[in-house]
């Protein structure tokens, strides 16, 4: 298991990860990588610390615009996998936009924080939010909710999980 962001160096064949101490071939590294996704490992990738993060999407296209704003938290969910969850947040996002913001996050999820790996054993919370009541719709909260999660997960601590 190689974390990642350990930035391993190259030495004679042989790749060394300075923090968690192990040490690899560079033929593997190179093997298991995928044409599909441009060398980027295929391996799931996990946080091991919780975060928050804010999407606003905000647009204005002749007159009608599109407005939505989420606050999510990412918790770790060792061997859980992915689960979605809402606090009590006091009718500030309608019930109707929730299925497009889970949308927003599994996008994201898929797809890959940073790095194209998809992420897994992860809990996600919308805890809070905003909308306005012409302008907002599902499209706006899809865009917020993938803003969020993406900002989250740069303060997460994100852990690769095999290569």
């Amino acid at each position: 298991m190689i974390c990642q962001g350990c930035g391993f160096n190259e030495t004679g064949g042989t790749a060394y990860c300075p923090y968690c101490g192990t040490k690899f071939s560079v033929k593997e590294v190179r093997d298991s990588t995928s044409k599909e996704t441009g060398g980027v490992p295929n391996a799931a990738v996990t946080i091991t610390t919780s975060s928050e993060g804010v999407g606003r999407h905000r647009k204005q296209v002749k007159g009608r615009g599109e407005f939505g704003h989420v606050r999510i938290r990412v918790d770790p969910n060792v061997g859980k996998g992915y689960e979605f969850f809402t606090a009590d947040i006091d009718n500030s996002v309608p019930k109707q936009f929730i299925p497009a913001i889970e949308k927003g996050v599994m996008e994201v999820l898929d797809k890959g924080a940073m790095d194209g790996n998809p992420v897994t054993d992860i809990k996600v919370t919308l805890i809070d939010g905003s909308y306005h009541a012409i302008d907002s719709n599902d499209q706006a909260f899809t865009a917020a909710a993938s803003i969020a999660v993406k900002n989250a997960l740069k303060e997460a601590k994100l852990v690769l999980l095999e290569l």
